[in-house]
C-alpha cells in the first residue's frame, strides 16, 4: 500500500472515530436530559395529583384518578396520560384512566418499583415511562403516573439520523481534503522516486529539477540531482579510461 493511501486512511479513521465519539456523547447527553425532564414532570404531577385525591378523600370522595392532563413535554405539548391507583396489599386496581389503559392496568406485581423511581415498562404497543408515588395518609394505596416514550424516542431517532448524516459528510470532506493535501505534499517525493528509477535504468541524464515545494523536499531533490551529476561524471571518466 502506498504511503499516500496509508496516510489518508489513517487520518480518515482518526476523524471517523473522533466524530463518532463526539456525536455519540452528545446523543447520550441529549437522551438523558430529555428522559430526566420527563421523569421530573411525571414526579411533579404525580405528587400534585396524589395530594389532590387525598384532599378529596378527606371530603368524603372515593380515591379516583382526576381529569388532569398528561405531563408537558418540550415542543410536543401534553402527552397522553396513563394513570392508575393500586392497593399494595393485594395488587387490586382501585381506579385507572380508561382511555389509555383500555385493556386494564398492568399487574401491580409486574411493575412494582420504589416510590419516586422512574422506570420503563410496556403496555401493548406502547413503551411507557412511569413513576409510583405514595398517596398522603394512605399507607396501602399507591399512585402510578406514566406517559408514552414514543415522542421522545422519535426526537432521539431524528437526532441520531441528523448526527449520522453530519458524521458521514464530515468524514467525506476530511477524506477529500486529506487526499488533496497529501497528494500535494508527496508530489515532490514521487518526482524524486521517478528520477531515481530512470537513473537505475541507465539514464544518467535524468534530473529531478524541483524548484517549488517544501524546503526539505527541494533540498533533497537538489542533493539527488548533484549525486546523479557526479555519478555521470564518474561513469564518463571510467568510459574514457577504457578507451585509452
Amino acid at each position: 500500500m502506498k504511503f499516500r493511501t496509508r496516510l489518508v486512511l489513517t487520518l480518515s479513521v482518526a476523524t471517523a472515530v473522533t466524530v463518532a465519539s463526539a456525536f455519540g456523547a452528545a446523543s447520550f447527553v441529549v437522551v438523558r436530559s430529555e428522559e430526566g425532564q420527563l421523569d421530573d414532570a411525571l414526579r411533579t404531577e404525580a405528587h400534585i395529583e396524589a395530594s389532590e385525591m387525598a384532599q378529596r378523600f378527606g371530603r368524603g370522595e372515593a380515591l379516583h384518578v382526576s381529569s388532569r392532563g398528561g405531563p408537558e413535554a418540550d415542543d410536543i405539548g401534553r402527552l397522553k396520560k396513563f394513570a392508575a391507583i393500586y392497593d399494595k396489599t393485594d395488587g387490586r386496581v382501585i381506579d385507572l384512566t380508561n382511555a389509555t389503559f383500555s385493556r386494564g392496568a398492568p399487574p401491580f406485581a409486574a411493575i412494582d418499583h420504589l416510590p419516586n423511581a422512574a422506570f420503563d415498562f410496556g403496555y401493548g404497543n406502547e413503551n411507557l415511562r412511569g413513576v409510583f408515588v405514595a398517596i398522603p395518609e394512605h399507607d396501602h394505596e399507591v399512585f402510578l403516573r406514566a406517559a408514552s416514550r414514543s415522542p421522545m424516542e422519535k426526537d432521539n431517532d431524528y437526532l441520531r439520523e441528523v448526527m449520522l448524516m453530519a458524521a458521514l459528510l464530515s468524514i467525506g470532506f476530511t477524506v477529500l481534503v486529506t487526499w488533496r493535501v497529501v497528494r500535494r505534499l508527496t508530489r515532490g517525493h514521487e518526482e524524486i522516486a521517478e528520477a531515481a528509477r530512470k537513473v537505475a535504468a541507465g539514464d544518467l541524464g535524468a534530473r529531478v529539477a524541483l524548484s517549488a515545494g517544501d524546503d526539505e523536499v527541494v533540498q533533497l531533490a537538489r542533493d539527488v540531482d548533484e549525486m546523479v551529476r557526479r555519478l555521470e561524471i564518474l561513469v564518463e571518466g571510467a568510459a574514457h579510461l577504457r578507451q585509452v
